[in-house]
């Protein structure tokens, strides 16, 4: 509730207060799912000898930990040492939020079998895989089934069970919940209007809608650099902002999403510390947009509609969207209608999510739509906007690259003290705005439709706690499993 770091298996910490190391106590009888004690040892392996093994999988990892964490250090069965390489704001939230992976198992495996593998989910949370073994292993598409992990440290959950369904299709999700076969789902911002409005689904639904500190934004992502080996037309700042005014978003989110949600205005959440209140959204202004196409070059030479370089080139690109979606696809026929009205041609390219996530890892597209979320109340930026994050798998895929925006970054992760950090993540907002490597879209508030037959779901600033929830129905008391 309060967005305050509370122990789960760290029952004690301390920071050194240089930033430079962070000791941790472990709580005494934390075992993993299968009953296997958890210790230091599987924290100092998960480190060393899985995230900085450059055999395995796990490139994003090392890109967010190699600049933080130096060393594990085991000094007991219960306590371990965090080295860090440098003063961090992240460093403490790196070690104490680190997955820890159980030796036992993954060090009986090669390189090879964990990066092949697909359901190797053994860990030490309230809830366990129900059926689970190395060589019979869950994998996509079956459901994922879990049950109450009665070695829990802590109270366990009410529910005996949670089960997983992987439904992409929007109407075939709101099908299932409508039949029971579904007690929550996300609906899709239309489906939440509409059927808050309806009498019968009012009687038997919790029509869940709230802005929390992970609801993150959505955005247009334009390529600032090569595609192919050539520069995108969006190298250019002046285009990318012309595209951002010719881009009506209140008009959009009406139409697409219902009026459900903001316009966007940077990378920050509106309500969060560090977001730069004196920015506002650019305006739609398509006047503007075509005397900033026409000064970076862009402009019908030939009457025939079509915009143009001074060497004849038509101003055309290529939009990627995740397919199997209504949304994308309005989406995507909101934009080409948008861009071609001011004399761009727009090319819909939609592609199956892993086909999607290739492209972004490859910077093989010209523009793209995606969403980030945020993982609490102040996020570290360099993962999405550094230049250092272009490369190794970094989630720069848009390769923007400026030198204040890396000073921001840089500055502001050194430094220790709350406020003058949120001064640098202000001025890091400012530069976004101006250099646009993303049209910012949307704040969505986050939606859920839960059964009327679980009670105490609380919308926390972080989400919902499945591990709360009890049979028994909405404004019932809770009885715990334990």
């Amino acid at each position: 509730k309060t967005l305050k770091r509370q122990g789960l298996l760290a029952e004690a910490w301390q920071m050194d207060p240089e930033g430079l190391w962070l000791r941790a106590r472990l709580r005494p009888g934390v075992r993993f799912s299968d009953g296997v004690p958890l210790t230091t040892e599987d924290i100092r392996w998960t480190f060393h000898d899985y995230v900085m093994n450059e055999q395995n999988d796990a490139e994003r990892e090392r890109s967010i930990l190699r600049d933080s964490i130096k060393e594990v250090r085991v000094l007991d069965e219960r306590t371990v040492e965090f080295v860090f390489v440098q003063r961090l704001f992240t460093n403490a939230e790196n070690a104490l939020s680190m997955f820890i992976l159980p030796k036992h198992i993954y060090s009986t495996l090669s390189p090879a079998q964990i990066n092949q593998s697909t359901g190797l989910m053994v860990g030490s949370g309230p809830f366990k895989m129900k059926d689970f073994s190395v060589t019979r292993q869950w994998s996509p598409p079956a459901d994922i089934v879990l049950e109450r992990n009665e070695q829990y440290w802590s109270n366990k959950p009410a529910l005996a069970g949670i089960r997983y369904k992987g439904i992409n299709e929007e109407v075939a999700r709101l099908n299932a919940f409508n039949k029971g076969e579904a007690d929550m789902i996300t609906p899709s911002a239309p489906q939440f209007v509409s059927k808050s409005e309806d009498e019968e689904w009012q009687a038997r639904t919790q029509f869940l809608k709230w802005v929390n500190m992970r609801s993150g934004y959505s955005f247009i992502a334009w390529n600032c650099g090569e595609r192919n080996g050539k520069l995108t037309p969006f190298h250019d700042k002046r285009v990318r902002l012309a595209m951002t005014y010719a881009l009506d978003r209140e008009k959009m989110i009406q139409n697409i999403w219902k009026g459900v949600g903001v316009v966007a205005k940077g990378n920050m959440n509106p309500d969060a510390p560090g977001a730069n209140k004196a920015i506002k959204p650019y305006p739609w202004d398509v006047a503007k947009a075509k005397a900033l196409l026409k000064e970076a070059g862009w402009e019908d030479r030939n009457g025939d509609g079509t915009l143009e370089d001074a060497n004849g080139n038509n101003f055309e690109f290529e939009f990627s969207f995740a397919g199997g979606s209504e949304i994308g696809e309005k989406i995507a026929k909101f934009v080409k209608d948008s861009y071609e009205s001011i004399g761009i041609r727009v090319k819909l390219r939609s592609s199956e999510w892993a086909v999607y996530q290739d492209l972004m890892k490859k910077r093989d597209f010209d523009a793209i739509t995606l969403g980030w979320g945020a993982s609490g109340p102040e996020s570290d930026p360099k993962q999405i906007y550094h230049s250092d994050s272009i490369k190794n798998q970094g989630d720069n895929f848009s390769q923007w690259a400026s030198k204040e925006g890396d000073r921001c970054i840089d500055e502001g992760r050194k430094e220790m003290d709350f406020d003058k950090r949120q001064e640098w993540w202000q001025k890091l907002e400012a530069v976004l705005h101006e250099e646009q490597p993303y049209t910012f879209v949307r704040v969505p508030p986050w939606t859920r439709f839960v059964s009327i037959r679980f009670g105490n779901v609380n919308p926390y600033p972080k989400g919902l706690q499945a591990d709360e929830f009890f049979m028994g129905g909405a404004g019932q008391a809770p009885s715990p499993g334990n």
